[in-house]
């Protein structure tokens, strides 16, 4: 108490108090300026589902014809945009959702390999474009797959998925610059699809639609970085609205362009010219940094100490040694396509259809017409996910061709 009989101690009080406000108000503005709104999320999840799918598209219009070639779009796109939507029931990460359901399930070990085998995938076909942009010098894959490890790990010290978001943006506007040159002078000599017949074509054509829809793993990553979770239904339908209009377009223009000549990947289509498939080559290249970087982000949390005084140092040497294991792995591990061309339908598949209809089946009591829909959808993805594995597995062994990877050649 002072002379003049006015309390010290509450002054004192109510300034820690308003330290204390200031303090959380502080911490609340950090939280929310490295999350996301629902538009920024619809960014993320656009940028992230466009990815390699986009390019097989043409050739799965060409082999469905244009009426169910155009319908089988619009089934997908509906059927994994209500999957997509179950996600709004849960407020956690991917792996706690399977843990939460499966306490036994080894969640973390499930989906860490689904994570890998999708990056691993990027960063060699990132390697491979290498070697395109290159092809005046002579550059073995090995060195490719170090250059493009180089790149990826640069870009893979980004911490938040809001910090990427400028690149997300630059990402898909990127493949319409590789889209665009592709159409504008496509080459239409390749003839590496030849060999696959009939229904194994048919097959083939059904997992291509599909697999480019399923980029559902991300789902609940992207949702539990929203600024508001119940705008989730927002962000899904304007990213999945987009994604449909995008892949129609590349979709029936590709195959309007290409005709029967269409290739199951475009980059079998670029243009001799020089300039051209550089640049080509390059916009891809850049669009692939980014489903890449942003897997980087979930893995290395899963093992990134939070309480660390060094935070960027550790984050850096974990990023590091999962970058030099997909080197290892694309390098040294041998037929590796087989485990590759298999992932869709280990994990995507299961991730992007089974797993959330499932779950939300075991948490509600559904009707009957409810458990016929969800049903069919299973049985259909199903017959689709595994007879296009099957088409892929035959068109591997038709023309798989063991690359030796420390002899240099041109591409």
């Amino acid at each position: 108490m002072s002379e003049d009989g006015y309390d010290i101690s509450t002054e004192s009080h109510e300034v820690e108090l308003a330290k204390d406000s200031e303090s959380n108000v502080a911490q609340e503005l950090e939280i929310t300026t490295t999350k996301n709104t629902w538009i920024q999320t619809a960014v993320l999840i656009l940028a992230d589902d466009i990815g390699l799918g986009i390019t097989t598209l043409p050739y799965a219009m060409k082999e469905l014809g244009w009426g169910w070639g155009i319908l089988f779009h619009f089934i997908i796109a509906g059927s994994t945009f209500y999957t997509g939507l179950l996600f709004a029931d849960w407020n956690m990460h991917y792996d706690e959702m399977l843990r939460h359901v499966m306490p036994w399930f080894p969640s973390k070990v499930f989906l860490g390999i689904g994570y890998m085998f999708t990056m691993i995938s990027y960063l060699m076909t990132t390697a491979f474009i290498i070697q395109r942009i290159l092809f005046g010098i002579q550059v073995c894959f090995y060195q490719a797959t170090l250059i493009a490890g180089t790149i990826m790990f640069g870009f893979s010290q980004f911490q938040t998925f809001h910090s990427t978001l400028p690149m997300m943006v630059i990402g898909i506007l990127l493949v319409f610059v590789f889209v665009g040159i592709v159409f504008y002078k496509p080459d239409l000599s390749d003839e590496s699809d030849k060999g696959l017949q009939g229904v194994l074509n048919i097959f083939l054509a059904h997992n291509m639609i599909l697999y480019a829809f399923t980029g559902h793993l991300m789902f609940p990553e992207f949702k539990m970085d929203m600024i508001n979770q119940r705008k989730w239904p927002n962000a899904l339908s304007l990213a999945m609205g987009l994604q449909l209009i995008m892949y129609l377009f590349v979709a029936c223009l590709g195959y309007y362009i290409l005709g029967n000549a269409a290739d199951g990947n475009l980059v079998h289509h670029l243009p001799k010219g020089k300039t051209l498939t550089i640049v080509a080559c390059v916009a891809m290249l850049i669009h692939l940094i980014v489903p890449y970087i942003i897997r980087m982000q979930v893995i290395t949390r899963y093992v990134y100490n939070y309480d660390t005084n060094w935070p960027c140092t550790l984050w850096l040497i974990i990023s590091f040694g999962f970058i030099c294991l997909h080197i290892l792995i694309i390098n040294l591990v041998p037929f590796l396509d087989i485990p590759l061309t298999l992932s869709p339908v280990v994990f995507s598949f299961p991730v992007a259809i089974i797993i959330p209809i499932a779950i939300h089946w075991v948490r509600n009591d559904l009707d009957t017409s409810a458990k016929v829909f969800t049903v069919l959808i299973v049985i259909y993805a199903t017959i689709f996910a595994f007879g296009g594995f099957g088409a892929s597995f035959v068109q591997l062994k038709t023309h798989y061709e063991f690359v030796d990877i420390f002899t240099c050649r041109h591409v």
